[in-house]
């Protein structure tokens, strides 16, 4: 339910004049990637579904991991949704989801050394009510906390921190919380059209 609700939030944030990869909710991808005596280690990044394959030769995903050549790259993470049914028309949901924000610095302003910037800039450009978007109603966006800024913001990840270092200056991070709160209208979903895909 979440996923459709953020991606209202995404124009916002790429109007910001410092936001280059601007993508909602991402999905934990893993690879295997061989190492030494024909072993394998698993890594795993953060990627986006490309909504703009143009072609069936195109990759399914947009990598997000950080990389000295991108200007920034912000993404959200879901943390749980809850639901209370009021009753056969509609239900209350709560869903929290955290906004992740990495940048170079450089490739930004090179007079800036942290985010404390970037941060305020970010959160005023959040909404804080969205318009209705069927089936859902009464949006309000609130946002909760910042998560500590230390790596424990990328731990679900394997990065090669001690070789690339995209968490010390010139890069910066940081994770803001925010919960989400909506009506559901359950007698307002739309019927499933099925239409498979010609890439299959």
């Amino acid at each position: 339910m979440i996923k459709k609700i953020v991606k209202e939030i995404l124009p916002y944030l790429e109007a910001l004049n410092f936001a280059e990869t601007v993508v909602g909710c991402v999905t934990t991808m893993s690879v295997n990637r061989p190492i030494k005596d024909n072993k394998v280690t698993i890594k795993k990044f953060p990627a986006y579904i490309n909504e703009n394959i143009t072609s069936c030769a195109n990759s399914d995903y947009i990598d997000l991991v950080p990389n000295s050549d991108k200007k920034s790259i912000i993404y959200f993470e879901e943390n749980g949704i809850t639901t209370n049914l009021i009753n056969k028309d509609y239900m209350e949901v709560e869903a929290s989801v955290r906004l992740v924000f990495w940048c170079n610095l450089k490739r930004i302003n090179s007079t800036l050394k942290d985010t404390e910037l970037l941060k305020l800039n970010i959160i005023k450009a959040i909404p804080t009510e969205l318009q209705n978007i069927n089936p859902y109603s009464f949006i309000r966006v609130i946002l909760k906390g910042e998560g500590k800024k230390d790596v424990s913001i990328f731990n679900k990840y394997t990065y090669n921190e001690e070789e690339k270092q995209y968490l010390i200056y010139p890069f910066d991070y940081f994770a803001l919380n925010y919960n989400i709160s909506f009506n559901a209208g359950i007698n307002c979903v739309e019927e499933l059209i099925i239409n498979p895909s010609v890439c299959i």
